[in-house]
């Protein structure tokens, strides 16, 4: 992978990481055990959603800082 495109894949990741973070901060409430995030992996076109227990989220990117990703992506 070229330099440019591992810095758009960067990008991607960063900006799904973000959206992912703001629909965390406004799902709190009454049975909200889960949540539908975005995949952050690099690919151009993926929109794929992760449902995912709101306490593995918040281990997974408040402890580790690993990206949240559809089985199979990278």
């Amino acid at each position: 992978m070229s330099s440019v495109a591992n810095d758009i894949s960067v990008g991607r990741r960063a900006l799904r990481r973000s959206v992912n973070e703001r629909i965390r901060s406004v799902s709190e409430g009454p049975g909200s055990d889960t949540i539908d995030v975005f995949c952050e992996c690099g690919r151009v076109r993926c929109a794929e959603r992760v449902r995912i227990p709101i306490t593995e989220f918040d281990e997974t990117v408040g402890d580790t800082g690993r990206p949240i990703v559809v089985r199979g992506h990278a």
